[in-house]
């Protein structure tokens, strides 16, 4: 068995999955596989997988597009290594990137079962912003980290395997925060360990990343959001109200902002109301105020619009 399972989701990304496959066979630790799952993709990424003659790389594939996270479910389910690597097809693992992590889980001890390294995105900027430190987290440390203001917080993450067959992502398409409730859940199992090396570069040339989405494309998630945040609050809302309430109301606002878009006004209004009453200085708050009154069209604008300002100055909230 090998030590890493590197998991790699693609859909049409012909022009890119190449440069990640080529800096995992480029990686001085030899003891991987490359569990690479297309998701139904309609223009050549399929050709391209197989024009890599590595045993190591494995192809996977969906029948229909199902979205990011069932591909990783995939992925998981064939996974043999000790330690599950996630990347994007639009990822590049640095040179080193597999020998720093494995560095790090031979010296952790049994009890942590994620560790959480740095990235650079091609831009210039890395994330998470401000640095990891080398510090292992229990669930609460988590949550802490979450309030202290983040600018960025996505970070490159390794997963004992054992913990993945404990929790999986959710079958759904849509909604990027059913990752955050993966992460979340994983925390309060198991520690996390932290660690300052940059191991991932983030490339931002793909057209369909996840931050390019229409107002349609918005409504149509919304289903899946009311789903996401509604479990993300019953499972750990009472932790984080109490420990990083700025995190526990942005998932409140954007619960309301789900329900909005699905044409329940009421029911997304009073999410609003709950936001504003202990966060009344909340200028995003009173915008989702405004727009779940006028309608689902300004709802979806005002997401979008939420999402594009924190992919280019920063998340202010842990999403990984």
């Amino acid at each position: 068995m090998p030590y890493f399972s590197i998991v790699v989701p693609v859909y049409n990304r012909a022009h890119c999955v190449a440069r990640v496959l080529e800096s995992c066979i480029r990686q001085d630790f030899r003891d991987f596989e490359v569990l690479v799952v297309d998701d139904d993709s309609t223009d050549d990424s399929v050709e391209v997988i197989r024009s890599f003659t590595d045993p190591r790389i494995k192809l996977l594939r969906h029948d229909k597009n199902r979205g990011v996270l069932p591909a990783r479910n995939t992925a998981l389910d064939a996974a043999t290594g000790e330690w599950v690597v996630f990347l994007d097809s639009d990822d590049e693992l640095v040179p080193n990137g597999l020998a720093t992590m494995h560095k790090y889980a031979v010296a952790s001890s049994p009890d942590i079962g994620r560790m959480m390294f740095m990235f650079r995105v091609d831009t210039g900027v890395i994330s998470p912003d401000p640095p990891l430190g080398d510090e292992t987290w229990d669930y609460e440390d988590y949550l802490r980290w979450g309030a202290k203001g983040l600018r960025r917080s996505d970070a490159s993450n390794c997963v004992r395997r054992d913990l993945c067959n404990m929790f999986r992502f959710a079958d759904r398409k849509h909604v990027a925060s059913f990752e955050a409730l993966f992460w979340l859940d994983c925390s309060k199992s198991m520690a996390t360990r932290t660690a300052p090396e940059c191991v991932a570069i983030i490339h931002t040339d793909a057209d369909n990343r996840s931050h390019r989405q229409s107002i349609r494309q918005v409504i149509d998630a919304a289903q899946d959001g009311i789903a996401c945040y509604a479990q993300i609050l019953s499972t750990h809302g009472d932790a984080m109200r109490k420990i990083c309430p700025q995190w526990y109301y942005s998932y409140v606002r954007m619960a309301a902002l789900s329900h909005v878009l699905k044409g329940h006004r009421l029911l997304g209004t009073r999410f609003e109301w709950e936001s504003l009453r202990d966060n009344p200085l909340s200028l995003f708050g009173w915008a989702s105020l405004l727009a779940g009154l006028v309608g689902p069209i300004p709802a979806a604008i005002l997401t979008i619009a939420k999402i594009r300002f924190c992919r280019r100055f920063g998340y202010p909230r842990p999403t990984s």
